[in-house]
């Protein structure tokens, strides 16, 4: 009788505790993964599409701002989008590397990791805006002109994603120069 009384016992006190462990992990659950809007729901084929587009407006605004090696690549995160009025509001973290080739040296020209906010056409996507919190100003004032209060938090983070981002434009500076570049033993060069 004592040890069916003991077992029950440690059997209610192991419940108890897997219960509580699972309860603390499903508390932390990531403030991103709770925010609902118009990119979290699209297809995954449309998520490509619109990433494709995403980063080509990007590059092509860096381009036309002076940022002007030889190869640029663009990886981000994004953190929602909206349709305000015909436009397409995406919130996100982007990170913008530029390189030039010198010799047998591919070097990195230019490297940006920011929080953008960046509103195309939603009917054909073209360019219509493209804006970071500016430099001097108070970051947390920018952030709020610029992006909705529900990304506030997770925008501050957005140092966060800088290894992530900046291995995706590796990987694509690498497989562009396996395709593009077979015969030739470059050196990647960071700045």
């Amino acid at each position: 009788m004592k040890k069916s009384i003991k077992s029950l016992f440690i059997c209610i006190l192991m419940f108890s505790f897997l219960v509580a462990l699972l309860g603390c992990n499903s508390s932390k659950e990531d403030e991103y993964s709770k925010i609902q809007d118009e990119y979290s729901i699209k297809s995954q084929e449309l998520k490509k599409n619109l990433d494709e587009i995403i980063s080509s407006r990007i590059v092509e605004y860096s381009k036309s701002y002076g940022v002007l090696g030889d190869l640029s690549f663009e990886s981000h995160k994004v953190y929602g989008m909206e349709t305000k009025e015909d436009k397409l509001y995406i919130y996100l973290t982007s990170f913008v590397s530029d390189f030039t080739f010198e010799g047998d040296k591919i070097k990195t020209r230019f490297v940006d990791c920011v929080p953008v906010r960046l509103i195309l056409n939603s009917d054909d996507y073209k360019f219509v805006d493209y804006s970071i919190p500016a430099e001097g100003m108070d970051f947390d004032e920018a952030l709020k002109d610029l992006f909705p209060e529900k990304y506030h938090k997770i925008v501050k983070k957005y140092r966060d994603d800088y290894h992530k981002l900046y291995t995706e434009n590796r990987s694509k500076l690498i497989n562009w120069l396996k395709e593009n570049r077979k015969n030739e033993d470059l050196v990647i060069e960071d700045i």
